[in-house]
């Protein structure tokens, strides 16, 4: 396969909320998890995979905490019994499983770099009962609020969980927009997504990319049901302390400016994939926002920022002006 070839069949072609954040906390890292086709891209790609997906302990706990969630959900849909002695338990085997994984990534990384990673260090200081404690005391919080707490007694019905892994096919793009879950009552549709860690308040970008939940729900239905039925959307996130649960309607106005914002992304992103070019030159590729990303970035070890983000960000900025004196 030519160059060429090759780097037309990696251009960017996915959208995600998580993808738009990493490229706005930090388009180097976005470059380096998203900039090659993934498990396809010899040994040093599959490294590069490994290294990507690295996540902080902090982290591994709110992305556990999501996945009881949904299990519970799961586990009331098919008629499954449960137990809600068992949170901590089954908390801690996840949490543990995921940690175990990095440990065999991280042994990876230092022989790689051929020394001990700040990686370690990070996780080390991690206390896995504190985190257990935090993500049971979250998830039964959440399950004393609506709408699960009517699901979960069967007093809503008509529910179905739909799972961020459903995409919509836009102009070629696969766009990861769905909610986590639906129900209805009566004509009314109602659309939750779950954000474990939310925002003090929403953004006019969050509101966007909320909005564009619509646009998934329109792929599913004739033309005749969007006339009929009202669709709602609601967040449910934790913030100072608490979950909040926030609800509106988007506008048709909202929708489209939100599809709007995900097709001015993709061109954000390809025009970084371009940047960085069939040689992956990550020289010019912008550093991380603040010191605050680079601490939970699995490539901390060997990346410019990770020593010192402000010298680099200095460094960068001296070769790409000598550079534009050259051409």
């Amino acid at each position: 396969m030519s160059m060429r070839d090759v780097v037309r069949r990696n251009r960017p072609r996915v959208w995600s909320s998580s993808r738009r954040s990493l490229m706005e906390r930090c388009p180097r890292a976005w470059a380096l998890r998203y900039g090659h086709r993934r498990g396809k891209s010899g040994t040093a790609g599959r490294m590069l995979s490994i290294v990507s997906d690295w996540r902080s302990p902090w982290d591994l706990m709110l992305r556990s905490l999501r996945s009881l969630i949904i299990e519970r959900l799961e586990a009331c849909l098919i008629g499954i019994r449960w137990s809600d002695s068992d949170i901590e338990m089954k908390m801690r085997e996840r949490l543990k499983e995921m940690i175990d994984e990095q440990n065999e990534s991280l042994n990876l990384v230092e022989k790689r770099i051929g020394s001990n990673s700040e990686l370690r260090a990070n996780q080390e200081r991690a206390k896995i009962d504190d985190l257990v404690a935090v993500a049971s005391h979250r998830f039964r919080r959440l399950m004393l609020m609506e709408p699960l707490h009517s699901i979960i007694r069967g007093k809503i019905t008509d529910w179905e969980l739909v799972g961020r892994l459903n995409s919509v096919r836009h102009q070629g793009k696969d766009l990861y927009i769905a909610p986590d879950l639906i129900w209805r009552i009566g004509r009314d549709r109602f659309m939750l997504r779950f954000v474990m860690q939310g925002r003090r308040e929403m953004t006019e970008h969050n509101r966007m990319e909320h909005s564009s939940m619509i646009a998934w729900q329109n792929s599913d239905l004739s033309d005749e049901e969007k006339k009929i039925s009202k669709v709602v959307v609601e967040i449910i996130d934790w913030h100072r302390g608490r979950w909040h649960r926030t609800s509106f309607q988007p506008t048709e106005g909202e929708v489209e400016l939100a599809m709007t914002m995900i097709e001015h992304d993709l061109v954000a992103m390809d025009e970084l994939y371009q940047r960085l070019g069939p040689l992956t030159d990550l020289s010019m590729m912008p550093l991380a926002s603040s010191k605050a990303v680079c601490r939970g970035c699995g490539h901390v070890d060997s990346c410019p920022g990770g020593e010192n983000l402000e010298r680099a960000k200095i460094e960068q900025s001296v070769i790409e002006m000598a550079r534009c004196r050259t051409s």
